[in-house]
This record gives structure tokens, sequence and C-alpha cells, in this order.
């Protein structure tokens, strides 16, 4: 069995196991630092899952005292505590009848929006809605957290623009790195910790069409390397059902370059991004405890399912592995507040109708 040691901002992270699902994993984190560090919480990909005894069924979960299994997502796992560190076991159920239904479906690329292989998307699946929450558990016990946001950095010094899905987050991030100089340090979730330290995310950007609408140079950079057949679809599919429902998948070395990625910076200026219906900009300051309240909340429902299976851990036994929704949030909080209490706080709120030539002239006065 492979294994492979990863260095996630402070902590260390392992992926076990053969496979493609394993190996699609292991793509989507090429572009992190290795680590001969102990891992602080291991991801295990093999053949079947050892079966509790005597567990509650709750939902799509089996619990039992300091362990649980859940199936979700194409993906059956359990999560474990080992030694005081968590440990996370992966299954992909093959013989699931959708698996089996996908799997004869021998052009599966095509039919989906991101135009990945079945493998690709359960990889996916894993990231978004195993590793993802599951990380954020050991991040907080070393003084750091995930925070919804994009990150740009020039000097060592970065911008952070957090917000809600679809705000302009990513468009900004593509647009400063692409036409502007920035380096790259996340998109989606970036990393802080409480030394107000933001540390390059490995996830892979999700690039919509309407990322791309009107954006010349960003749809040069991202088209060039994909296949023919993968750029006949996207552009069928953007014409068929719209700028929303066409996305792709891409790391961001194969985007920008590795000498345009950055591992490590420090936070000068955070800013919360939103839409409003107005006509014109308001820019204003923001108080930190409203902009990690903000922050910490999005957070929680990016999370997902983290919050249904701790409802349902804490339910059924006094022995959880996940802490509560409200100890997340505040654990959170307290990090984020901790990591942007020297920084430059602004509040932007950008009319609906705003292009992202509008939207990267606003926020320039900003950029270090």
């Amino acid at each position: 069995m492979n294994n492979y040691n990863y260095s996630l901002g402070p902590i260390t992270f392992e992926i076990r196991g053969e496979g493609a699902v394993c190996t699609a994993v292991r793509d989507e984190m090429r572009g992190l630092p290795s680590s001969r560090a102990e891992p602080d919480i291991v991801f295990i990909f093999q053949a079947n899952i050892e079966p509790s005894d005597t567990c509650t069924v709750s939902n799509f979960l089996h619990i039992s005292p300091g362990r649980y299994e859940a199936t979700h997502s194409l993906l059956h796992y359990s999560v474990t505590s080992l030694f005081g560190k968590p440990t996370c076991v992966v299954v992909t159920p093959y013989t699931h009848s959708k698996i089996r239904r996908f799997r004869a479906t021998r052009d599966i690329r095509s039919l989906n929006w991101n135009y990945l292989s079945l493998d690709e998307i359960i990889a996916k699946n894993f990231i978004y809605d195993i590793f993802d929450y599951l990380t954020q558990l050991v991040l907080t016990e070393n003084n750091a957290t995930y925070i919804h946001a994009s990150a740009i950095e020039r000097n060592g010094q970065a911008l952070l623009i957090a917000g809600r899905g679809g705000v302009g987050k990513s468009t900004l991030m593509l647009k400063s790195v692409l036409e502007m100089g920035y380096n790259y340090l996340s998109d989606d979730l970036a990393i802080i910790d409480a030394l107000s330290n933001i540390f390059l995310s490995p996830k892979k950007m999700q690039i919509y069409g309407y990322n791309v609408a009107n954006e010349p140079i960003l749809g040069e950079a991202f088209l060039k390397h994909r296949s023919w057949l993968d750029v006949v679809m996207w552009h069928a599919r953007l014409a068929l059902v719209g700028g929303k429902r066409v996305r792709r998948r891409t790391s961001s070395d194969e985007l920008f370059g590795r000498e345009r990625i950055t591992q490590q910076a420090r936070v000068k200026t955070a800013v919360f991004l939103e839409r409003h219906t107005g006509t014109r900009p308001i820019v204003n300051s923001i108080e930190l405890s409203d902009f990690a309240y903000r922050c910490a909340t999005i957070l929680v429902d990016e999370l997902s399912p983290f919050s249904a299976i701790s409802l349902s851990e804490h339910s059924a036994t006094t022995n959880p592995i996940l802490p509560s929704i409200s100890d997340l949030q505040s654990d959170a909080f307290d990090l984020i507040s901790k990591s942007l209490c020297t920084s430059k706080l602004v509040h932007i709120k950008i009319p609906l109708a705003f292009s992202p030539t509008e939207l990267i002239n606003e926020l320039t006065p900003l950029l270090p």
C-alpha cells in the first residue's frame, strides 16, 4: 500500500492506498509540499471496512462510541480516533447500483457538467464532502482554520477576499493573477492561522462558464491545456444551458504556472464581498467581530455534511468524534479574529450588474 504525506498549512496528512480514486485524490494534492512529519490525520483507501458489532443507525450513519460509518457522495467510509488522532478509512462502493449504472456508461465525461470520469467525480466528492470537514478539525487543534475566501499575494503580503459563493471572489483572483502580476494562494477555502499567516490551498479551482465570459485572457489560459473534445463539449453545453451550468476543474499550476504560486504569506488586507441591488458600490470599514462572525457562519455551511453528521453523533453517543456545530463555529470565529486582528478590514457591496472589470477596478486600491 502506497503512503504519501503532505503539508497543509501547519498540519500534516497522509493519503494511503491504491486504485484510480486514490490516484485522483493524490493528483489533487500535487501542489502541496511533501512532509516527513508524523501525520495529524490519515486517509486510507482500501477494499472494505471492518463492521462494528453494535451501533446506532441515524440517517446515513452507523454510530458507535469513538467511531462512525457514513455513506454519501458515492463513498462509504469510517472515522475513528486512534491515539488521539482521527483516522478516516475510505471505501469506494463500486457495487452501489448508481456506481454500476455509471460504469456501464462509456461516455460519462460528456454527460456531466464537470467533464470528469467516474473516478474523478468520486475523488472530487471525497475532497469536498469528507477531506474538508475532517481537516478543519485538525487545523483548529493547531491554531488554524479554513475560511471561505480567495487569496492573492505580492511581496509577501496577501489580500484575502471572503464572502458567499458566486459574489465574484474567484473572478477577482483569476484576473489579478493572470492580468495584474499577482501570485495565487487560494480559491474556495483558504487556510489561515492565529499569527496572520495564509497558506496555499491544494484544492483544484472550479471554473464556470460565467467566469470566462468576455474574458479573453482567462479563456485562452483556461482552455489551452484541455483536449479538443473537452473544448467542444464546453462550448456546446455553454450554448445549451448557460454559464452557470458548465464548469471545469483545473489546478493552479496548470492555469498559472508554478512560478505564479505562493506557499505562504501574511494577510495585509481582508475584504468581505457582497452583491446588492443598488447601482453604485458601497465601501466601508467593518468591525473585526462582524467580519469573523460572517466568515465563521459561512464556513459551517461550506463544510457540508459536517452539520448533519455532528447532530446525529451528538444525539446518539456521549463519546462523539466531531465537535458540536456551535463549537466548530466558535473555534473558527476565535481563530479568524486572531488571524485578522492586525489586518485592514473592508466591507464592499457591489451592484449585481457590475462586470468583472468594474469589480477589479473597485478592488485595485486595496491590492497589496
